[in-house]
């Protein structure tokens, strides 16, 4: 990270976000062909992707999206996670909300400093200061996670419809993600060095897999 940042500043640390929805709809998106001709906020990879499915992608602020499904500009849309999306009111225009978040696994906020400010700081504050926000996002990541819990909740109780997307359809999204991301590698050294970095670790900690029970007494 620190080599990608190197002309803006220093990272201390990061704090990891929790999956966002797959999107809110006004219909269940389970298999490719609910795509076809669906007007679809999103932006970046994400947005490459759908359209290979037929879909219209628009690009709104995240502030316009309630009005934008009002005036039917859109069909649905990807945000945030459950408890950042909650609060918007979004279950009273879209009777759907699609899980799981394939497009947005994780993602990270990151903390840069300036790096003067940083060196000019003393050993020991630098310590501290790396593990002090180590800490915060660990506390983060476990408070967002249980407030993902309470939302999900809510939008139950609510009358939110929940829809699962097809396991081939994750499998086909996910492959045409990693041949985008491969396109980007061949093309960028920087690039390349993160994505195999993160191939690397990725094969290692699929060794996980397995380890935890599938059945527990709070089922």
């Amino acid at each position: 990270m620190n080599k990608a940042y190197e002309d803006w500043g220093y990272i201390i640390g990061a704090r990891p976000n929790a999956p966002e929805l797959f999107c809110h709809s006004n219909k269940p998106l389970e298999t490719a062909k609910d795509f076809k001709g669906l007007k679809f906020r999103t932006l970046g990879l994400w947005a490459e992707i759908l359209k290979g499915y037929g879909v219209s992608v628009v690009m709104i602020p995240g502030g316009e999206l309630y009005q934008a499904v009002q005036t039917g500009v859109l069909d649905a849309f990807e945000l945030g996670p459950p408890s950042y999306n909650w609060p918007y009111g979004f279950q009273e225009i879209l009777k759907y909300i699609g899980v799981p978040g394939i497009q947005s696994p994780g993602s990270l906020d990151n903390i840069l400093m300036n790096k003067e400010s940083w060196n000019s700081l003393p050993t020991d504050l630098q310590e501290l200061l790396k593990h002090e926000i180590m800490g915060m996002g660990l506390w983060g990541k476990q408070e967002l996670a249980e407030a993902d819990a309470e939302a999900m909740d809510n939008f139950r109780e609510y009358g939110t419809i929940i829809f699962t997307v097809s396991d081939e359809l994750q499998q086909d999204m996910a492959t045409k993600s990693r041949a985008s991301l491969e396109g980007y590698a061949a093309e960028d050294p920087l690039f390349r060095e993160v994505w195999e970095d993160q191939l690397t670790f990725f094969k290692m900690w699929r060794g996980l897999g397995g380890i935890e029970p599938k059945y527990c007494v709070f089922d």
